[in-house]
């Protein structure tokens, strides 16, 4: 069963340390949501967390094996990664893009199947984008392209999921779409990590919430817990309001 586990984690670039004794466990079907302001340190953890930056002190593990030890193929087979919304370059078209998630099954140089096919179609329809299919990534939106590239992530059928800030180029609707297919897929067993600046989304998807500051995780729990008025302002700087509603369900707005 999949699991990703963070030992005493120090993460960072060449001369240039980021953070540190970040420790973080994730399973099948949990939903961790890190939150933290720019420049904390979010995307090079979570480039450590895929093997794409060599840890600088403690380690990463996939089911109990160190990721250093594992090939390039391996980990993709095992995570998929949606990075933050980027300007396209090449004018491939969506599913051309979506097929790229099918690789780690299929080799570089293979062509696609007809398996591949039927799963990358379905990806973006999953995500109500499958009229995208045949147009050119670099005519679509920003918000478009985002949802293009969550799609080449569920393609791709990996047991984890790092997202990076998956929602932040989406309007409200698109936003709403990508939450539901991360409750989906953790009620698929699937293990999920994603970034967010919004606490409600942490608290409409989460399993357990991780805020940091400073290269640091300074909490780590369920949502209700660490997501707290004083926690938020301490980070953030601002004033919020935490509130239960009647169904339980907690929601953050600013105290103005």
């Amino acid at each position: 069963m999949m699991r990703i586990e963070a030992e005493a984690l120090a993460f960072g670039y060449p001369e240039h340390p980021v953070g540190r004794d970040a420790s973080l466990s994730i399973g099948a079907g949990e939903v961790l949501c890190l939150l933290g302001p720019n420049g904390c340190g979010k995307t090079t953890l979570f480039r450590t967390l895929l093997g794409l930056l060599p840890p600088q002190g403690g380690r990463v593990l996939l089911s109990g094996e160190d990721i250093r030890q594992l090939s390039r193929a391996e980990t993709a087979r095992r995570m998929a990664y949606v990075p933050q919304a980027q300007a396209a370059i090449f004018p491939y078209t969506a599913l051309d893009l979506v097929l790229m998630g099918r690789i780690a099954h299929r080799g570089m140089f293979a062509g696609p199947t007809k398996d591949d096919i039927a799963i990358s179609h379905q990806a973006l329809a999953d995500l109500g984008i499958a009229a995208l299919a045949e147009r050119d990534v670099t005519r679509l939106s920003g918000g478009q392209r985002q949802l293009v590239i969550v799609a080449r992530a569920l393609a791709q059928a990996a047991p984890l999921i790092v997202m990076d800030e998956p929602t932040a180029s989406l309007d409200f609707g698109n936003q709403v779409r990508v939450l539901s297919e991360v409750r989906r897929l953790a009620d698929r067993g699937i293990a999920i990590v994603l970034s967010t600046h919004d606490p409600d989304h942490a608290f409409a998807v989460a399993t357990s919430v991780a805020l940091m500051s400073e290269g640091r995780i300074i909490d780590c729990g369920i949502p209700n817990e660490v997501l707290t008025a004083e926690s938020l302002r301490r980070v953030y700087g601002v004033d919020v309001s935490v509130e239960v509603l009647a169904d339980g369900r907690s929601i953050c707005s600013p105290r103005w």
